[in-house]
């Protein structure tokens, strides 16, 4: 019995088994590069040029708020200073400007107490964004728990308009 070619096969598992957890890492990481982070950088690129089109295109003095709302339909909402006014800007598509908001929007704190009051759960300003829909800009307040997917949706006057749980 030869002893030495079965020890000399035992001595190999270890490498083997560290350069097949190498490999398996290696697959993972291509795969999330491939499939999450290239579309994603894609994607921010993509949003990036629009933005830049739409303030150019209309001369806008750009106050820093820029966000793709997508539900029935898409609209790039966007703030601007209008004659020294804070205003909300919504575009289609097509980069229309369909409607605007120039009025001092009731702020994110009272919108996360009412949040907080309905749902006797915890959000932060970080779950607020601006959306347009049924022709009104909209507060959208999303945030998850163990339980659920919460959507509340309000005026930029603070007035309650629905909830949703998924």
């Amino acid at each position: 019995m030869d002893f030495t070619n079965e020890k000399k096969k035992q001595n190999n598992v270890g490498p083997n088994l560290g350069l097949l957890g190498l490999v398996i890492l290696l697959i993972i990481v291509v795969f999330y590069v491939i499939f999450v982070h290239l579309p994603y950088n894609d994607h921010q690129r993509e949003l990036d040029a629009i933005r830049t089109s739409i303030i150019e295109k209309d001369k806008l003095n750009y106050d820093g708020y820029f966000n793709e709302y997508n539900r029935s339909k898409t609209y790039y909402i966007i703030t601007a200073k209008i004659k020294g006014k804070k205003t909300y800007l919504a575009y289609d598509t097509k980069k229309k400007l369909v409607d605007k908001y120039d009025h001092s929007p009731v702020s994110k704190k009272t919108i996360i107490a009412d949040v907080e009051n309905r749902a006797k759960e915890s959000v932060s300003t970080k779950d607020i964004e601006i959306g347009y829909e049924d022709d009104e800009f909209r507060y959208v307040v999303k945030y998850q728990t163990d339980q659920a997917l919460n959507y509340f949706y309000y005026t930029l006057d603070g007035k309650f308009v629905k909830q949703y749980r998924l």
